[in-house]
């Protein structure tokens, strides 16, 4: 009965915060994000040589609140990653430095919810944190190839994270995303050991709202 008490309240309090919110018009709340930061692989020998699994990345995002709570996002990242690799374990080894060594591009959908309005909403909050789940499509690919031939890996993606919005101005955000995306085992081009290939970064930026 209490917990059936508890969860009575916390929907009463979520449409409070639902019919409290204005509603969104179409051509209103579109966003544009742009970001740039660190990731880190997590997959065979994890934790072993954390030296090779440092890499920067880059993020661009398009996307729309459709209430206070809700939004959706469409996102592009990508740049470098590495990997421990011995020789002959993967075709993006490099003999040269010692580990597997190559590009990749991905897109992904987002679905956003802002925890903080969900209970109670206001439009010009200094912080607001906002966790986001989303899939999408990745293609690692070797360096001295384009992303669209030569040695590559395709692979649907999982994506979770959580963004800390700062607010700057009622038209500008600063954003600090912590990421955690997820690959098929052979994004790496190492098809076995760890189940799953992950990426786990840390992403600074700004949004401009519309």
């Amino acid at each position: 009965m209490k917990k059936m008490f508890l969860i009575l309240v916390a929907v009463l309090f979520s449409v409070s915060a639902f019919s409290q919110a204005p509603k969104v018009k179409y051509h209103t709340n579109w966003f544009i994000s742009i970001g740039a930061g660190a990731q880190m692989t997590v997959n065979e020998n994890f934790p072993d040589h954390w030296d090779n699994r440092y890499t920067p990345m880059v993020t661009a995002s398009v996307g729309k609140w459709f209430s206070p709570i809700w939004g959706l996002r469409g996102t592009i990242d990508g740049w470098s990653a590495k990997s421990p690799a011995g020789p002959g374990s993967t075709p993006y080894y490099d003999a040269d430095k010692g580990y597997a060594n190559f590009n990749y591009l991905g897109a992904h959908v987002d679905v956003m919810f802002n925890i903080l309005n969900a209970n109670c909403y206001y439009s010009r909050r200094t912080y607001e944190p906002i966790l986001y789940a989303g899939v999408g499509l990745a293609r690692s690919f070797m360096k001295e190839d384009s992303p669209f031939k030569g040695t590559h890996d395709n692979t649907i993606s999982g994506h979770l994270g959580l963004l800390n919005r700062f607010r700057l101005s009622r038209k500008l955000d600063f954003n600090v995303d912590f990421k955690l995306a997820a690959y098929d085992d052979d994004f790496n081009g190492i098809d076995g050991g760890f189940p799953i290939d992950l990426q786990a970064g840390a992403v600074v930026g700004l949004t401009y709202k519309f």
